[in-house]
């Protein structure tokens, strides 16, 4: 069904954006380390980063970054807020979700049903904080261009923070056709499919209002 394949593709696209911004942007401030404590897993490696992607390898970007002001440096950790948060539950999710793709679809609804309280807290966590890291990042603007120049990206800062905000608001496209598709066939899996939609609705409103007040 073409609705899943949009939904597993495009959580695989967003995965690949969180983890450009852990390897080539998150590690260039000095007190990183400050914000990589609660990561189990390494910032980067050579071969996920180097390659034809454009992107340079972690080392080349550590030791020829351009240099992090140092009053940006300071705010660096509310920048990102719980970025890594984000990159590593939804690199697990990935996992789980092209799994059930291959072995049994009928199982994708029951893996947001059983997520909602997990995608609530994290990102009415990184909502909270993105309106003071969304004008940091138009505070500094110019340094965030200069960097991005240096690593390749063609995003900025801005877009790159919009992201998580923009994602967990769009879940609810495909899953909508899912629904219609599985209703017109009288799938079994009609009422997981709805009540995962319902969720993937209600949490994006939860959300939205965070971003309001």
């Amino acid at each position: 069904m073409q609705p899943i394949l949009e939904l597993v593709y495009s959580e695989e696209v967003y995965v690949r954006a969180l983890r450009l911004v852990k390897e080539n942007y998150i590690p260039v401030a000095a007190n990183a380390k400050a914000i990589v404590s609660i990561s189990s897993t390494p910032f980067c490696s050579n071969s996920e980063t180097g390659g034809d992607s454009g992107i340079l390898n972690c080392s080349s970007i550590l030791s020829n970054a351009p240099p992090v002001p140092d009053d940006l440096a300071a705010r660096w950790r509310i920048l990102w807020g719980n970025w890594i948060q984000l990159f590593e539950w939804h690199s697990n999710f990935l996992d789980r979700l092209q799994s059930a793709v291959e072995s049994d679809p009928d199982k994708i609804p029951k893996l947001f049903i059983d997520s909602q309280a997990r995608l609530r807290s994290i990102y009415s966590k990184y909502c909270e904080n993105h309106r003071k890291a969304a004008l940091i990042g138009e505070q500094y603007r110019d340094y965030f261009e200069e960097l991005r120049l240096h690593v390749g990206d063609k995003e900025d800062v801005v877009s790159h923070l919009m992201r998580p905000v923009q994602r967990i608001m769009r879940y609810q496209l495909p899953m909508q056709e899912i629904v219609k598709h599985t209703a017109r066939a009288n799938c079994s899996s009609l009422p997981l499919w709805q009540k995962a939609l319902t969720i993937m609705k209600e949490i994006p409103k939860d959300t939205q209002l965070i971003l309001e007040t």
